[in-house]
């Protein structure tokens, strides 16, 4: 991403990229599957430039230049402002990636304690808004809640709608970022999966450090509504079919729940019923601690979209804030960092057995 003739443009491996939202086309991901396409992506960042202009820093005969440019345009990756072409989505370079970073770090230790000091106080209030919490130690609650936490601090400053929603020229509902390589002082990646419908979620904390990525893997689809049948309805393990005999055992027992010895179905995960997300919600919202920790995110937040602004051309400012959303959740494993340093979460002894961050909410 240096200014320097060629650097910018011809080193794609050097940039990675990350999407959100629902993508039924398959783009973002098929445009940027080859090196030319990605080549003029990064030479138009934050450059608007014609088609020539292009061609002759790439060294692609202008045809074929023209062919590639407007595959571009129509996967919305590309802008037309009179005879030149911009990026429109953010390529974040090194020094951009940096000082994001900093901003954040500087202040997480603080955040973080006040974080443990607000799951200590409602640590108990959380677990009677749950299904059968008894066999969930406070460790994996505390793992949960922390990223949890954040993300309702986070979303009361920026709408989780950047993230899912974000509309494209073609229909399409998806936002897109691309990322300079640079070495961080810390892995600050954190996923977060869902799977369900509106009524019935299994949401998936992804902690990539500590060996805690994939853990125990993710329900699939028939196990998790054999799941939360048993949970609804009250169904022992006696009343399954064969089927459901199988899905029990092969995508159930063992990581997501268990049987006692009269067959009752007890999760090993937390669930939320009966709008228990939203409770949740207030419950942290109501906490004196709150306002300072929101505070804090809020900072946090101005000072993103400062810098962003200084690394970003103008045509971006408008849509800033879905960057600043996949940014600042970075805060979700600098906090785990932080805590897990001073020994309030404990790393489990066997991260691929783990379930730590799962859980489920239904109506």
């Amino acid at each position: 991403m240096a200014r320097e003739f060629g650097v910018r443009s011809y080193k794609p491996e050097n940039i990675s990229f990350a999407a959100s939202g629902h993508q039924p086309s398959g783009l973002p991901w098929s445009a940027v599957q080859r090196a030319i396409p990605v080549n003029i992506l990064l030479q138009a960042s934050n450059n608007p430039s014609t088609l020539e202009e292009l061609s002759m820093e790439l060294g692609i005969a202008l045809p074929y230049m023209e062919e590639e440019v407007e595959l571009l345009r129509k996967a919305t990756l590309l802008e037309k402002q009179g005879d030149k072409y911009i990026t429109n989505f953010f390529i974040l370079d090194k020094e951009c990636r940096l000082s994001v970073y900093n901003a954040l770090r500087k202040e997480s230790e603080e955040r973080s304690s006040i974080l443990s000091r607000i799951i200590d106080d409602t640590l108990e209030a959380v677990k009677a808004l749950c299904i059968k919490p008894e066999h969930i130690s406070d460790n994996a609650f505390r793992w949960l809640l922390v990223p949890l936490f954040i993300d309702f601090c986070v979303y009361s400053i920026v709408d989780f709608a950047v993230l899912t929603e974000t509309k494209r020229s073609n229909g399409e509902s998806w936002g897109f970022v691309g990322y300079e390589n640079v070495e961080l002082p810390e892995n600050c990646s954190m996923g977060n999966n869902g799977k369900g419908d509106g009524g019935m979620m299994f949401w998936c904390y992804k902690y990539d450090d500590y060996g805690m990525w994939h853990q125990c893997g993710e329900i699939e689809g028939e196990p998790l509504l054999l799941l939360v049948d048993c949970l609804t309805n009250g169904r022992k393990t006696s009343s399954f079919s064969k089927t459901e005999q199988i899905r029990w055992n092969e995508g159930v027992v063992g990581k997501y729940a268990h049987a006692d010895d009269e067959g009752n179905v007890i999760p090993d995960i937390v669930v939320f019923a009966d709008g228990g997300v939203e409770k949740l919600k207030a419950l942290f919202a109501s906490h004196p601690l709150y306002s300072e920790l929101h505070s804090y995110f809020k900072k946090a937040y101005q000072e993103i979209k400062g810098i962003f602004k200084k690394y970003s051309h103008e045509v971006l400012h408008d849509n800033l804030d879905y960057n600043i959303a996949m940014e600042i959740l970075s805060a979700r494993m600098m906090s785990v960092h932080d805590l897990v340093k001073s020994e309030y979460l404990i790393i489990p002894s066997d991260p691929k057995k783990s379930n730590y961050g799962m859980y489920i909410k239904f109506n």
